[in-house]
């Protein structure tokens, strides 16, 4: 049974939905609410604050791909295709861009890390 679920977490459509959801639904948030009223600093403000909180899912969006056992290239593929979609500023793509730069360190840890517990 558990192997079917972390299966099913390996397709790309699992991923694209969830980041492609979540985008949306904070954008309506966003445009329902008194976006058009706010002056210029709150609004640079408050897309500061969804830029961080989008960044914030690719980084555990990565890491949970990487406990899974996603193949590393695959999740840079992924991540760096939601970050474009996203559209996230640049202060932050940077951020989850050294993240997936240092993918394979990353993966060398969780993996020492669970080798630790299994004894």
């Amino acid at each position: 049974m558990l192997t079917y679920r972390v299966n099913d977490f390996k397709h790309n459509n699992f991923f694209n939905r969830c980041i492609v959801r979540t985008l949306l639904f904070e954008r309506r948030l966003i445009l329902c609410s008194r976006y058009n009223s706010l002056s210029d600093s709150e609004r640079k403000r408050l897309e500061h604050e969804e830029d961080r909180l989008l960044s914030t899912m690719l980084y555990n969006l990565t890491a949970m791909m990487v406990m899974i056992g996603i193949n590393k290239l695959e999740i840079k593929r992924k991540c760096r295709r939601l970050l474009g979609k996203s559209h996230i500023g640049l202060v932050y793509s940077q951020e989850v861009n050294e993240l997936l730069d240092q993918i394979t360190n990353l993966v060398c840890v969780l993996t020492a890390v669970f080798r630790f517990y299994e004894r």
